[in-house]
């Protein structure tokens, strides 16, 4: 399961190489990348979103040879976190590892959101899919 996840993280880590590449045709032409580069993760430190997220900055900054960090920018259900990607330069340095909560829910339950999400954002990769179950006691009917 460990092998799978790990394929998988590779995957997207050479997934979003080429996507910036792709997308970036000006930084392309600058040697993509040719700083750091920052992933966004608009929840807290320690949380399931954080440990993807650095697990996904390792592999990019060992594919790269260029430093990716992980800039945890929580509250306001992910809303924070995600406006600051959506006002960051459109380099390709800037990444946000976004949820269903703050990329889809969000902007269906509320009104005035500081950002667009068609407008400011572009899907890059599928990173992890998560599983939920509920569970209940056997005597429950």
């Amino acid at each position: 399961m460990q092998r799978m996840n790990m394929r998988l993280l590779m995957a997207f880590g050479i997934m979003m190489s080429v996507s910036m590449l792709l997308a970036f045709p000006a930084v392309a032409a600058d040697s993509f990348p040719s700083k750091p580069a920052k992933i966004i993760v608009a929840f807290p430190p320690g949380a399931a979103t954080d440990i993807v997220g650095r697990i996904v900055a390792q592999k990019l900054t060992d594919m790269w040879g260029q430093p990716v960090i992980v800039d945890n920018r929580a509250g306001a259900a992910g809303t924070i976190g995600t406006d600051v990607v959506a006002k960051a330069a459109p380099d390709g340095y800037t990444m946000l590892l976004g949820t269903l909560g703050n990329l889809s829910a969000n902007p269906s339950l509320y009104r005035n959101l500081p950002f667009s999400m068609e407008r400011d954002f572009i899907p890059v990769s599928l990173v992890v899919m998560v599983n939920f179950v509920m569970v209940v006691h056997p005597s429950m009917p």
